[in-house]
């Protein structure tokens, strides 16, 4: 009995020993797995570096404090995305911890903004206002930037009513340009004053819940002088509808644009993207003119459809229902037993399989017809067989 306790006693401190060794090992492993991971986050905070510089007046170089200096990232996309800070009572800016890459620095303060370039013989023609371009390496700190201020041009901006002329309140005005893409709204009287622009031809849009998109285009004005620019809304509404494929799938993401037909140039309404359910929504779209929808998706053969918005429809909208179909696909074409691989094949608006004209020598006599140089278009062929020993040829 006392042999069978002390064994029992053993086997319980050999088990106590072994849920230790197994915890200590656990430990030991999520402590190497900390370590390992230290030194990776300590190199990439030892790749950061601070962006320095000093914002001041280009025609005397006096510090300006309070100015709002940009650090926008240099990308395909426009507008930049950006980082902002203000100059202290110094002129003094600075940006903590920026990633290695290349990036522009812009400043503005009220109606004055950088300027990349600047001379005391410079005239508004000549000047470029461009960011500054700073390149962010992990070797080497970047060298102080001073970025300049110049005089932009101003604009005072009016929205009205075309019906009353009343004054039309929160309206949106915005136009893109070079770095920063600008957003204003119009006070309770529509108006608003716009300051610190760049001397260079501008698109300006205007738009307003339950009115039609209002644009208008400006050759460069001269810095410093206020430019007064008013704006007529007339009445508008929206489109909306949804996409599927041929099946009644709703297609997600699917690109959907308006233009309404205007001469000498048509005006772009706006873009929309299909939801999960297919559906799309476009707003400010003119009464009484002739408006073209876009329709596309990669995969599928665009789409256009054409529609007009009744001045009835006021603050309403038009539903529109469409339906997109596959892109034929190539297929290889067989001709006195050769098989030949057509290279050029691409689908028309009406679906019709193109390919090279160096078919030519596998289709049989009256079986296509030269659709544009270098072409030919396939029609009795899709869905059988021709007297040329064919494959089948398919849009599928």
């Amino acid at each position: 009995m006392t042999s069978m306790n002390s064994r029992a006693q053993h086997g319980g401190r050999f088990a106590g020993s072994r849920r230790t060794i197994t915890a200590f090992v656990k430990t030991a492993a999520i402590l190497a797995a900390l370590a390992a991971f230290q030194p990776q986050a300590s190199a990439a905070d030892k790749d950061r570096q601070n962006v320095t510089g000093t914002v001041v007046k280009a025609a005397d170089g006096t510090p300006v404090a309070g100015a709002t200096v940009y650090l926008l990232t240099r990308t395909v996309t426009l507008p930049h995305p950006s980082s902002q800070t203000r100059s202290d009572a110094a002129g003094r800016f600075t940006f903590e911890g920026v990633l290695p890459g290349s990036y522009r620095l812009f400043a503005e303060s009220g109606n004055q903004i950088s300027s990349r370039q600047w001379g005391a013989s410079s005239t508004a023609q000549s000047l470029r206002l461009k960011a500054e371009q700073v390149t962010v390496s992990s070797n080497e700190v970047p060298r102080p930037m001073t970025l300049r201020l110049v005089e932009g041009c101003r604009f005072r901006v009016s929205v009205k009513r075309a019906a009353d002329n009343r004054p039309i309140a929160n309206a949106k005005i915005r136009f893109p340009w070079g770095e920063i893409d600008r957003h204003y709204d119009t006070d309770s009287n529509g108006v608003v004053m716009i300051e610190g622009v760049r001397s260079e031809q501008l698109v300006f849009q205007v738009r307003a819940d339950g009115y039609a998109l209002g644009e208008k285009r400006l050759e460069a004005t001269q810095p410093g002088t206020p430019t007064d620019l008013s704006f007529s809304l007339g009445p508008g509404g929206a489109v909306e509808g949804t996409v599927h494929d041929v099946d009644g799938r709703p297609l997600f993401n699917v690109r959907v644009g308006a233009t309404a037909k205007r001469t000498p140039a048509e005006l772009h309404i706006g873009n929309s993207k299909t939801d999960g359910k297919g559906r799309f929504k476009i707003e400010n779209v003119p009464t009484g003119e002739t408006i073209e929808l876009s329709i596309y998706q990669r995969g599928y053969v665009p789409k256009r459809q054409s529609f007009t918005l009744k001045a009835s429809f006021f603050r309403g909208s038009v539903v529109s229902e469409s339906r997109l179909r596959r892109k034929p696909k190539c297929v290889p074409f067989v001709a006195a037993g050769v098989s030949r691989q057509m290279q050029r094949c691409r689908a028309t608006r009406r679906g019709i399989v193109v390919v090279s004209a160096a078919a030519v020598v596998a289709l049989g006599r009256g079986r296509a017809a030269r659709s544009a140089p270098g072409f030919l278009r396939l029609r009795e062929l899709r869905g059988r067989r021709g007297r040329a020993g064919l494959a089948q040829a398919t849009d599928r």
